[in-house]
């Protein structure tokens, strides 16, 4: 339970927990094709947003209790749609709001609008609900103290308690305590993504794709190659792929890509911790480079950002290693299923390797001509590839599902409003 103190304080830290920035987006921000916003520049700003009100929420809870200087970590980003484009010269605003807070955890929610000056156009690009977790500012630097910038072996941070939520402050901003109500009831469901009460633990096994990275590094196999092992003749129509969908899939092999980056200290807090952003937009890029090899269209861009996991944290020194692939493919979409690794290593020990973070996510392909192209299917030839394509393909079901839901339920408000 509460004390009275901490609730007392909760009061000035619910109505502290907010940040709005904005950003006038220029060509370094953009596409290599088109002038729209790459999709990891907007997922730095969320992260830089929601950041802030996460800071502002804890400080002002410190100051109020008189309690110990505590700092923010991102945990997990809940599925971030990309609605309509942002273009270069439009600025983007971040509204960032605290909408909920357990013992150990707190949830942020963002909203993200483009303006185009010249026409006096604002329109909503993104909205997401960004989960982190509080950590003692002495506690982190002695965990870097004894861990060191490369190692990763020795003292880590325990999160710490954060001060309660008062909902009232939300009670003008009907959409901010719509996200805070949304943000209880994932609470309740999830609460092993939040770090509570124990970290979510790395997929099984049996369920990691077969990447083709052999000791000598990444061997990439083209597109059409058609000689791999085949788990079963019946393959083809276990995943449902009709004959005329085979004469022009693509097996996943093709479209594996593999991006590794030093972690340097622009890339990290000011306590040597790679920031959720800097992963987030990397994962961008590396899913990106998948979905092209599989489309080989003029263009593709990110359509939707599925949930992603923070299991483990990435420092100043370490080398992150991304591997991404396609996973499915319907008419018009891919996901991409995208994982981050961390290297790590000793003098007196061999390289070590850990999961940081896991997501899929969603690209549309475009032609030449700016239009939605239609991408071919992919054609698993593994256990590993059709556990992938399996699982990806009831994700794309139930997002067909939730969406049919959501336009029907529309459709019947708007039929009572008119009757």
């Amino acid at each position: 339970p509460w004390t009275e103190r901490e609730r007392a304080a909760c009061a000035g830290a619910s109505s502290a927990g907010k940040a709005t920035t904005a950003q006038l987006m220029l060509p370094d921000h953009a596409n290599p094709t088109t002038t729209n916003v790459h999709g990891g520049e907007i997922l730095k700003l969320v992260e830089n947003a929601t950041w802030i009100a996460a800071s502002r929420y804890l400080s002002a809870h410190a100051r109020e209790g008189d309690g110990e200087a505590l700092l923010p970590a991102m945990v997990r980003l809940e599925q971030m749609q990309f609605v309509k484009p942002a273009r270069v010269g439009e600025v983007m605003s971040l509204d960032a709001r605290v909408v909920f807070c357990s013992r150990r955890s707190l949830a942020v929610a963002v909203t993200v609008t483009s303006e185009d000056l010249p026409k006096g156009i604002t329109r909503e690009t993104n909205s997401a609900l960004v989960w982190y977790v509080a950590y003692s500012a002495s506690g982190m630097k002695e965990a870097r103290a004894v861990a060191g910038p490369t190692t990763g072996h020795g003292a880590s941070a325990e999160p710490q308690p954060v001060a309660p939520f008062d909902a009232s402050a939300l009670q003008d901003e009907p959409r901010f305590a719509a996200w805070g109500v949304k943000a209880a009831q994932l609470y309740a469901e999830r609460r092993s993504c939040m770090g509570e009460p124990k970290p979510l633990a790395p997929p099984p096994p049996q369920a990691a794709p077969s990447f083709g990275r052999s000791a000598s590094g990444l061997t990439l196999v083209d597109n059409q190659r058609d000689d791999a092992p085949r788990i079963s003749e019946g393959l083809d129509a276990d995943v449902g792929l009709a004959n005329a969908q085979l004469a022009t899939s693509r097996v996943p092999a093709g479209s594996i890509t593999e991006l590794s980056q030093l972690l340097l200290p622009s890339d990290c807090t000011q306590s040597g911790y790679c920031r959720g952003g800097v992963l987030l937009k990397l994962m961008d890029e590396c899913a990106g480079v998948a979905a092209f090899r599989h489309a080989r269209q003029a263009g593709v861009v990110t359509a939707s950002f599925e949930a992603v996991d923070f299991v483990s944290p990435a420092k100043n020194g370490d080398v992150v290693r991304l591997v991404g692939q396609v996973a499915f493919a319907s008419a018009r979409s891919l996901d991409v299923r995208v994982r981050v690794y961390v290297d790590r290593g000793t003098q007196n020990a061999a390289l070590e390797e850990k999961l940081v973070a896991s997501s899929h996510i969603i690209f549309v392909a475009f032609d030449q001509h700016g239009d939605v192209a239609t991408v071919p299917p992919v054609k698993p030839t593994t256990d590993a590839e059709r556990a992938l394509y399996v699982e990806a393909k009831d994700s794309y079901d139930e997002r067909k599902r939730k969406r049919a839901a959501e336009k029907e339920a529309a459709a019947k408000r708007v039929a009572s409003e008119q009757g």
